[in-house]
């Protein structure tokens, strides 16, 4: 392949589609929206006593990722029906009134209030997450998904990184419930776009299929979903044990993400960061992501898995950094090294589970990203209060460990066409 033709791949194929490229705007708005929200709020919940933030995003991992989630991606599995989404949509603005109604009275040093805050924001970011899915399902392709996949992960980085830095810099000059809110119409406008965007294609795969019916066979786009009332909501659960070092790396996966990004606020005030310096230098993320982009979709399309050692080893790196150089320099560079392999993480295991073309697959990962995104949360973040030194140590084992599981890993399986 020619460089100009690997740069058409990797840049102008994935927006050969309207869809996509639709698809690519309103994954930016919903991370905006969601990033904005969770910054914001772990932010103002973390104190000394990290026992409110704890307990607000063990409302938001344990409800989000392992019942709201797979709940909401079974139902649109069984129905895909106009009344699920439109039932989604309300479930959106329910949870932003309650946000509205709730942010007044919430004592920020109460674990109480900050789990029911984590239950409302569940509410409105778990359909975006669940619609999107469902059409990263539907819009990719087999014969570019590696670059799809990376485009997609651009644009949610594009959208994680602007929604931190929003709520960095309003947190610290405009404190209030209007950024909140602004976050969350960011979430419920893109859920209402892509399930409309979705009825609208399946209203023409319809037509495509009778004119097959009638002798003139058309060819479909994307990946045509069928409802199916008897798949069962613990579909996602059993999955878990189909492919274990898919699903043990995808554990690991959710607790490693989560460590850079919505824990991030937790750790980096413990060693001095200020919100909004925090959020400016994650900034930074958004040029390595697009350097490295061409090349995550170009590893992942080998079929080798080198994306994802790569990824785990660059992992590991960016702890040690912490270890050896002073916290300012060692913030610098660990971010560059987490938007690296953040992006070759998400790409290279995204990716195999989006091939995998089911909505109950996407819902088993939902719930490997609630058990990883949970393990650390308990395992890792406590250690704060013990030693810095045990922490950064233990962030870096992890990825030695997803090294180590790596190996054992079908990695050609939903990637090489054969």
């Amino acid at each position: 392949m020619g460089f100009g033709q690997f740069l058409k791949k990797s840049f102008i194929d994935p927006f050969s589609s309207m869809e996509r490229a639709m698809l690519y705007l309103c994954a930016f708005l919903g991370a905006f929206g969601s990033y904005g929200l969770l910054i914001y709020l772990a932010f103002d919940y973390t104190h000394d006593n990290l026992t409110p933030v704890v307990s607000f995003f063990m409302s938001k991992i344990v409800l989000s990722h392992i019942v709201i989630a797979p709940i909401i991606l079974i139902l649109i599995r069984r129905y895909l029906n106009g009344f699920v989404f439109a039932g989604l949509n309300v479930l959106q603005w329910a949870g932003m009134a309650g946000l509205a109604f709730a942010i007044g009275f919430i004592n920020p040093l109460d674990p109480v209030h900050t789990f029911l805050i984590g239950l409302v924001i569940s509410m409105i970011t778990e359909p975006f997450f669940a619609v999107y899915q469902m059409m990263m399902i539907r819009l990719t392709t087999d014969k570019n998904r590696g670059h799809e996949v990376s485009m997609a992960e651009l644009s949610l980085k594009v959208g994680i990184v602007s929604g931190s830095i929003a709520a960095g810099f309003m947190l610290t000059y405009l404190p209030g419930i209007v950024f909140l809110i602004f976050s969350a119409i960011c979430l419920i406008i893109p859920t209402f776009l892509l399930a409309g965007m979705f009825m609208q294609k399946q209203n023409m795969d319809d037509k495509l299929t009778f004119m097959e019916t009638a002798g003139m066979p058309m060819e479909q786009s994307g990946t045509v979903l069928v409802a199916d009332r008897h798949v069962s909501f613990l579909a996602p659960f059993k999955l878990l044990f189909k492919d274990i070092p898919i699903t043990l790396l995808t554990i690991l996966q959710g607790g490693m993400s989560a460590l850079v990004t919505i824990y991030a606020p937790i750790w980096l005030k413990f060693v001095g960061f200020s919100a909004l310096a925090t959020s400016l230098v994650l900034g930074m993320q958004i040029t390595a992501r697009f350097f490295v982009g061409p090349l995550t979709g170009w590893l992942y399309e080998k079929g080798k898995g080198q994306e994802l050692f790569m990824s785990s080893l660059i992992f590991s790196a960016s702890w040690i950094l912490w270890l050896v150089l002073p916290p300012e320099t060692a913030f610098v560079g660990s971010v560059v090294l987490w938007a690296i392999y953040t992006h070759m993480m998400n790409v290279g295991l995204d990716g195999r589970w989006y091939a995998g073309k089911t909505l109950e697959g996407m819902a088993c990962r939902e719930v490997c990203f609630g058990i990883g995104r949970l393990a650390l949360l308990v395992g890792l973040i406590p250690l704060l209060n013990i030693s810095f030194l045990i922490f950064f140590l233990g962030s870096a084992a992890v990825g030695l460990l997803f090294f180590l599981i790596a190996l054992s890993l079908d990695t050609k399986r939903n990637v090489v066409k054969e």
